[in-house]
Protein backbone atom coordinates (compact mmCIF):
# COMPACT_ATOMS: atom_id res chain seq x y z
CA UNK A 1 0.00 0.00 0.00
CA UNK A 2 3.35 2.40 0.94
CA UNK A 3 4.56 1.56 -2.63
CA UNK A 4 1.49 2.75 -4.48
CA UNK A 5 0.73 5.87 -2.35
CA UNK A 6 4.59 6.72 -2.77
CA UNK A 7 3.74 6.18 -6.54
CA UNK A 8 0.70 8.56 -6.86
CA UNK A 9 2.70 11.40 -4.58
CA UNK A 10 5.22 10.92 -7.76
CA UNK A 11 2.67 11.01 -10.31
CA UNK A 12 0.59 13.72 -9.07
CA UNK A 13 4.29 15.80 -8.51
CA UNK A 14 5.77 15.31 -11.98
CA UNK A 15 4.15 17.90 -13.60
CA UNK A 16 4.79 20.52 -10.98
CA UNK A 17 8.56 19.70 -10.75
CA UNK A 18 9.01 19.85 -14.74
CA UNK A 19 7.18 23.57 -14.17
CA UNK A 20 9.39 24.36 -11.66
CA UNK A 21 12.48 23.00 -13.85
CA UNK A 22 11.34 24.97 -16.49
CA UNK A 23 11.15 28.61 -14.90
CA UNK A 24 14.50 27.91 -13.75
CA UNK A 25 15.56 27.67 -17.16
CA UNK A 26 13.76 30.49 -18.34
CA UNK A 27 15.32 32.27 -15.16
CA UNK A 28 18.92 30.85 -16.54
CA UNK A 29 18.40 31.46 -20.37
CA UNK A 30 17.35 35.31 -19.29
CA UNK A 31 20.14 36.26 -17.23
CA UNK A 32 22.51 34.14 -20.33
CA UNK A 33 23.52 31.29 -17.89
CA UNK A 34 23.17 29.10 -20.89
CA UNK A 35 24.66 25.68 -19.44
CA UNK A 36 22.25 25.92 -16.60
CA UNK A 37 19.51 26.55 -18.39
CA UNK A 38 20.21 23.84 -21.00
CA UNK A 39 19.84 21.78 -17.81
CA UNK A 40 17.00 22.79 -16.36
CA UNK A 41 15.08 22.27 -20.16
CA UNK A 42 16.66 19.04 -20.47
CA UNK A 43 14.66 17.93 -17.08
CA UNK A 44 11.69 19.82 -18.47
CA UNK A 45 12.00 18.05 -21.39
CA UNK A 46 11.85 14.80 -19.97
CA UNK A 47 8.86 15.60 -18.45
CA UNK A 48 6.96 16.53 -21.35
CA UNK A 49 6.91 20.47 -21.39
CA UNK A 50 6.25 21.59 -25.05
CA UNK A 51 8.29 24.88 -24.10
CA UNK A 52 11.26 23.58 -23.03
CA UNK A 53 11.45 21.53 -26.41
CA UNK A 54 11.53 24.52 -28.17
CA UNK A 55 13.86 26.29 -25.94
CA UNK A 56 16.22 23.47 -26.43
CA UNK A 57 16.15 23.85 -30.13
CA UNK A 58 16.53 27.75 -29.92
CA UNK A 59 20.09 26.77 -27.82
CA UNK A 60 21.30 23.85 -29.84
CA UNK A 61 20.03 26.24 -33.45
CA UNK A 62 22.02 29.61 -32.01
CA UNK A 63 24.69 27.57 -30.20
CA UNK A 64 23.74 29.17 -26.34
CA UNK A 65 26.33 27.48 -24.27
CA UNK A 66 27.00 24.58 -26.28
CA UNK A 67 28.59 24.63 -29.85
CA UNK A 68 25.60 25.03 -33.08
CA UNK A 69 23.95 21.56 -33.69
CA UNK A 70 21.36 21.94 -36.72
CA UNK A 71 20.28 18.36 -36.27
CA UNK A 72 19.66 18.56 -32.78
CA UNK A 73 17.56 21.58 -33.02
CA UNK A 74 16.05 19.96 -35.61
CA UNK A 75 15.18 17.01 -33.34
CA UNK A 76 13.60 19.61 -30.49
CA UNK A 77 11.79 21.72 -32.89
CA UNK A 78 9.87 19.20 -34.62
CA UNK A 79 8.91 17.90 -30.75
CA UNK A 80 7.70 21.33 -30.24
CA UNK A 81 5.72 21.78 -33.27
CA UNK A 82 3.96 18.59 -33.44
CA UNK A 83 2.77 19.74 -29.95
CA UNK A 84 1.55 22.87 -31.92
CA UNK A 85 4.14 25.20 -30.40
CA UNK A 86 3.96 28.10 -33.10
CA UNK A 87 7.46 29.33 -32.61
CA UNK A 88 8.92 26.03 -33.03
CA UNK A 89 6.80 25.50 -36.03
CA UNK A 90 7.93 28.51 -37.61
CA UNK A 91 11.21 27.66 -36.67
CA UNK A 92 11.33 24.14 -38.36
CA UNK A 93 9.80 25.83 -41.40
CA UNK A 94 13.27 27.93 -41.68
CA UNK A 95 15.43 24.91 -40.88
CA UNK A 96 13.55 23.17 -44.17
CA UNK A 97 13.84 25.94 -45.92
CA UNK A 98 16.97 26.89 -45.48
CA UNK A 99 18.41 23.22 -45.53
CA UNK A 100 19.92 23.42 -41.85
CA UNK A 101 20.09 19.86 -40.22
CA UNK A 102 18.33 18.18 -43.41
CA UNK A 103 17.82 18.47 -46.72
CA UNK A 104 16.62 21.77 -47.96
CA UNK A 105 12.91 20.91 -48.53
CA UNK A 106 10.04 23.22 -49.69
CA UNK A 107 7.10 21.41 -49.14
CA UNK A 108 7.80 20.69 -45.42
CA UNK A 109 9.20 24.30 -44.94
CA UNK A 110 5.62 25.67 -46.73
CA UNK A 111 3.83 23.43 -44.47
CA UNK A 112 5.40 24.04 -40.78
CA UNK A 113 4.94 27.55 -42.13
CA UNK A 114 1.30 26.97 -42.95
CA UNK A 115 0.93 25.90 -39.16
CA UNK A 116 2.84 28.39 -37.54
CA UNK A 117 1.19 31.05 -39.48
CA UNK A 118 -2.51 29.10 -38.14
CA UNK A 119 -1.32 29.48 -35.08
CA UNK A 120 -0.40 32.91 -34.93
CA UNK A 121 2.61 33.50 -35.39
CA UNK A 122 3.66 36.72 -37.56
CA UNK A 123 6.77 35.87 -38.78
CA UNK A 124 5.70 32.97 -40.55
CA UNK A 125 2.54 34.79 -42.11
CA UNK A 126 5.13 37.07 -43.61
CA UNK A 127 7.46 34.36 -44.81
CA UNK A 128 4.26 33.06 -46.63
CA UNK A 129 3.47 36.81 -48.04
CA UNK A 130 6.88 36.51 -50.07
CA UNK A 131 8.56 39.88 -48.19
CA UNK A 132 11.19 40.60 -46.75
CA UNK A 133 10.55 40.70 -42.98
CA UNK A 134 13.03 43.32 -42.79
CA UNK A 135 11.45 45.42 -45.06
CA UNK A 136 7.87 44.61 -45.35
CA UNK A 137 8.79 44.83 -49.20
CA UNK A 138 8.70 41.62 -51.56
CA UNK A 139 12.50 40.56 -52.09
CA UNK A 140 12.06 40.54 -56.18
CA UNK A 141 12.62 43.52 -58.24
CA UNK A 142 9.66 42.13 -59.98
CA UNK A 143 7.51 42.76 -57.27
CA UNK A 144 5.89 39.45 -57.50
CA UNK A 145 4.83 37.47 -54.56
CA UNK A 146 7.42 35.15 -54.85
CA UNK A 147 7.15 31.08 -54.31
CA UNK A 148 5.46 31.72 -50.14
CA UNK A 149 2.98 34.76 -51.45
CA UNK A 150 0.98 31.89 -53.73
CA UNK A 151 -0.07 30.65 -50.68
CA UNK A 152 -2.82 32.24 -49.04
CA UNK A 153 -4.93 30.03 -47.17
CA UNK A 154 -5.56 32.84 -43.96
CA UNK A 155 -7.42 35.01 -46.76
Amino acid sequence: MKKIISLLILIFTMPLLAGTAYQEGAKAYQTEQYNLALKYFYISARNYNVNAYAKLGIIHDKGLGTGTNKLTALYWYQKAAQRHHPDAQYRLGHLYEMGEGTKKNMKKATFWYQKAARNGNAKAKVRLSGKDPKKELPKDSNKSKGFFGKVSFWK
